[in-house]
């Protein structure tokens, strides 16, 4: 596990325009970041009601978005964590949404280091 922190610490040393050691797991939780801000962003609009919004948002996201990302050879994981972090936007507001976006993303980075340290 420590050298998979120190792959993550290296990663987030990178300059940006350099490729890191994980580089493609960076821009996924920057982009899994940016996910949630979009959710937020229809559903912040709304205050508590936005969060009836969050399922029937993931899913017309998938269904816009994502269900025509797998026919360009998008991978499906890959679009259902969109899709979930879309859906975790209707919570924005709440005082441990930042936090609960931040350990998305730190999964994200700790899970590719993980992957490439086996």
């Amino acid at each position: 596990m420590i050298s998979a922190i120190a792959l993550i610490i290296a990663e987030l040393k990178t300059p940006t325009g350099q490729a890191g050691p994980l580089a493609g797991a960076y821009l996924r939780a920057v982009g899994a970041g940016g996910h949630a801000l979009l959710g937020a962003s229809f559903c912040a609009w709304f205050g508590v009601w936005g969060l009836a919004l969050g399922l029937p948002l993931g899913a017309a996201y998938w269904v816009l978005k994502e269900r025509g990302d797998l026919r360009r050879d998008g991978g499906l994981l890959d679009g259902m964590e969109d899709a979930v972090m879309v859906s975790l936007g209707a919570w924005y507001g709440t005082a441990w949404w930042p936090a609960m976006v931040i350990g998305c993303m730190g999964y994200i980075m700790v899970s590719a280091a993980v992957m490439v340290k086996k």
